[in-house]
């Protein structure tokens, strides 16, 4: 299983990474869009991501 935690303390965990990767960008979208307007890329989310 593949977990990102998100400084604000938002975790995602999943076995796809594809889905992690869209449940990341959702919630950047949805809660830090002011801090990241333009989102955030696959590589960034995958740069965050640990094994659990």
């Amino acid at each position: 299983m593949k977990m990102v935690t998100c400084p604000c303390g938002f975790e995602a965990k999943t076995h796809s990474a594809d889905e992690l990767v869209k449940l990341v960008q959702v919630h950047v979208q949805e809660v830090h869009k002011q801090d990241y307007p333009q989102g955030i890329t696959r590589e960034q989310v995958m740069s965050m991501v640990k094994d659990v």
